[in-house]
């Protein structure tokens, strides 16, 4: 098994205002204090698509590909440190996701049972017994291998916006085995493998263009993004290393802006790939670039107010789209007739957060691996104070 990388005594500079601890081989701190706030963006992002007050906001699905691969090898690694190996690793990823999805399917199916009392229209019959424990084990994916399609077109999907876990779940058994790979072998390191996946997964994704087979490697270049954007703040000493990365994000990200909307540039270079890369390698970029100004923004009011979005927005993500029709019904009652549409976005919107607040109360945090306190959260509402990561 390699030995846990030895990090040397860290300093503390000043970043625009904030005392941030960086290590003398420039290495920063695994928690970034501003990610549940880009988080909270992305959950937002995605609820006003299935709105339809954003037409772009499906790139918030990307932003969360690039988050998960930033806390997954971050959850890896601090695994590795402990020598929790890839059984811990895969026990702690899957009391975070499991249960409360769970909670998800099953407060669905409550509300479409409700549903046939009202309208007496029955959304479960569609659905087979076979499908049913596919939505219970998050398989839903093995629809797709037999009968390719878009993503969110696999018909085993009861809630549609799941599919993108789906590929999480993947991502977490891949780098689970990977793991098993390092403590077995004692030469492998986790991230040689997750670099070799990557290149393999790009000659994949040029291959096969726009065929979708639920597969994690469809979503893997875009995963590894996250994976890269930890290695160079947390773990590549050299200088050298860290501009690679930083060159290749660009390089990534010029060519992809060349291929989305150049047409006379070859696009079939990447495909359906082309929009989700551009996006990744853009967003990649940022958080390298806002890393040394984490800490203040995430302390100011509004990074504060999106930070909470971001703590419940795993619950937004699982709830929201099946309960699309019943907070525009609530607040279309509660708004008078004729009112701003802005006024009408941030009521429906604001229902969305409000109900995904209960239900991270009763059905999340209950699974939380760093358990939040009621008194935290409770401070955090009445004076904006900070809350750790639901991400660990």
């Amino acid at each position: 098994m390699p030995s846990p990388i030895i990090e040397p005594p860290a300093k503390t500079v000043a970043a625009t205002g904030a005392n941030i601890r960086v290590t003398p081989a420039g290495l920063w701190p695994k928690r970034y204090d501003l990610m549940d706030g880009f988080r909270g963006i992305a959950v937002l992002m995605v609820v006003c698509f299935h709105c339809g007050f954003l037409p772009f906001g499906h790139w918030g699905v990307i932003l969360f590909f690039v988050i998960s691969g930033y806390c997954i090898l971050a959850s890896a690694d601090s695994c590795q440190k402990q020598n929790l190996g890839a059984w811990g690793f895969a026990v702690r990823r899957f009391h975070r996701i499991y249960p409360p999805y769970l909670c998800a399917v099953v407060f669905f199916i409550i509300t479409r049972l409700i549903k046939i009392g009202f309208s007496h229209e029955n959304q479960l019959a569609q659905f087979s017994v076979l499908q049913f424990l596919q939505n219970a084990t998050l398989t839903q994916w093995l629809t797709l291998l037999v009968h390719p399609n878009a993503t969110g077109a696999n018909l085993s999907l009861m809630v549609t916006a799941f599919w993108y876990l789906d590929y999480v779940v993947q991502f977490y058994a891949v780098v689970a085995i990977f793991l098993l790979l390092v403590v077995r072998t004692g030469r492998a390191s986790l991230n040689t493998l997750i670099i070799a996946l990557t290149g393999i997964s790009f000659i994949w994704v040029l291959g096969m263009n726009n065929f979708h087979c639920g597969l994690f490697i469809e979503y893997w270049p875009v995963f590894a993004l996250g994976c890269l954007v930890f290695m160079r703040l947390c773990q590549f000493k050299k200088r050298w290393a860290r501009m690679t990365v930083d060159g290749f994000l660009v390089v990534l990200a010029a060519v992809c802006l060349i291929g989305r909307f150049h047409h006379p540039a070859p696009v079939w270079i990447f495909g359906h790939a082309t929009e989700a890369l551009m996006i990744g390698a853009c967003f990649s970029l940022l958080l390298i670039a806002l890393r040394g100004a984490s800490e203040w923004i995430a302390g100011t009011i509004p990074g504060r107010v999106i930070s909470f979005v971001g703590l419940i927005s795993y619950s937004l993500y699982l709830i929201h789209q099946f309960n699309l029709k019943l907070a525009s019904t609530v607040i279309g009652h509660i708004l008078p007739t004729g009112a701003p549409r802005l006024v009408v976005v941030l009521g429906i919107v604001g229902f969305h957060i409000a109900l995904a607040t209960v239900f991270w109360f009763f059905c999340e945090r209950p699974f939380l691996n760093e358990r939040i306190p009621l008194s935290g959260f409770f401070k955090f509402v009445r004076r904006n104070s900070s809350l750790p990561s639901s991400a660990n």
